[in-house]
């Protein structure tokens, strides 16, 4: 096994690496980091060995032409997604000299995989587990895995959607203690960043049982030491899901008011990392919206073209492992992002 590659992303190494490309305009300071408008998703995928070349393939090839944000999570393709993460590392950062610090890489924890013996820990639903115990093995098998010391940001995942399992007298002490877990994680230097990764829970009403309040976290984060170090959110934006950009469901506290989560999240410093802008593929099968813009683009990337330039929106996270979405990639990486655009649909 290589040894771990040591850092973590750092504000001079990924303001270096974004000048040395020559196109800084599609690259975004959040947490004084200069992140990629455009991320790598690992999401789907078989298992099998033709499918892992292919991403690790992919993923040397988009951080060769700039992109420096890498997500992916344990339960992604049982475990192989964080495998090719590593792999993909170790050739780009050893191998063709790109700085490990010049590179975000993000992963998850919450989900029990199936590797994973669920009669040791107490789960929820027989699916999720944030015990501190499970969250521990989780990040050090994800370290491994992908070959980094440090994490640069660990998503709570999907605890929208563990929490209606959860008596809401439970919820705050359940929450305080993944933060707490969260802080030790981060004073060890496992990890740099906490996130929030969502499916629903920042696109439904604040009645709903799977509703996530942004100021409540924040609160809590910063309760337990943590401060800036609850620094994203993860959650699906798109043509298909503008809830999170359109709705006000979030309370502000300071304007006792509620404003989109997009909005909200803006407002507390959080970063934003969308997903799903192609609903998995599912909307190039329906019809089209009637798209503008200056430039000639597939339907796909007039899509992730709409996600990526909304002002909300920091970094959106793209699944790309076949020659065609690389290059649809790395062809957006070459061109603005476009207000014309998102107004147009």
């Amino acid at each position: 096994m290589n040894p771990l590659l040591a850092g973590y992303c750092s504000p001079v190494a990924s303001g270096n690496r974004a000048s040395s490309l020559g196109n800084t305009s599609n690259f975004v300071n959040r947490h004084d980091l200069i992140l990629s408008s455009l991320g790598v998703g690992t999401y789907l995928g078989h298992d099998d060995e033709t499918t892992q070349n292919r991403i690790v393939n992919a993923l040397c090839s988009l951080v060769d032409a700039g992109l420096n944000v890498i997500d992916t999570a344990p339960n992604y393709r049982n475990g192989h997604s964080e495998s090719a993460v590593g792999s993909a590392l170790q050739r780009t950062c050893l191998e063709k000299g790109i700085p490990r610090n010049s590179l975000f890489v993000s992963t998850k924890v919450g989900i029990v995989s199936e590797y994973y013996d669920s009669s040791k820990y107490d789960t929820i639903d027989n699916r999720f587990c944030f015990e501190p115990s499970f969250i521990f093995e989780s990040v050090e098998n994800s370290r491994i895995r992908m070959g980094v010391e440090t994490i640069d940001c660990l998503y709570i995942h999907n605890f929208d959607e563990a929490q209606v399992f959860i008596a809401p007298e439970k919820l705050e002490e359940k929450v305080n203690s993944i933060f707490h877990t969260m802080k030790l994680l981060v004073d060890r230097e496992m990890i740099r960043f906490v996130g929030l990764a969502t499916w629903d829970g920042l696109r439904v009403a604040s009645d709903h049982p799977a509703h996530v309040s942004l100021a409540d976290w924040v609160q809590i984060a910063a309760s337990n030491g943590l401060g800036g170090h609850f620094g994203f959110i993860q959650l699906p934006v798109g043509v298909w899901a503008p809830e999170a950009l359109m709705l006000p469901m979030q309370f502000c506290p300071e304007e006792n008011t509620k404003v989109p989560a997009l909005e909200m999240a803006r407002r507390m410093g959080l970063g934003v990392m969308a997903n799903s802008s192609l609903y998995q593929g599912e909307l190039l099968t329906v019809v089209p919206p009637r798209f503008s813009s200056n430039y000639k683009l597939s339907l796909a990337q007039h899509f992730v073209q709409w996600t990526r330039s909304l002002s909300q929106v920091d970094v959106l996270l793209l699944g790309m492992k076949s020659r065609e979405s690389v290059h649809d990639g790395k062809e957006l990486m070459m061109i603005p992002k476009s207000t014309e655009i998102v107004l147009s649909v």
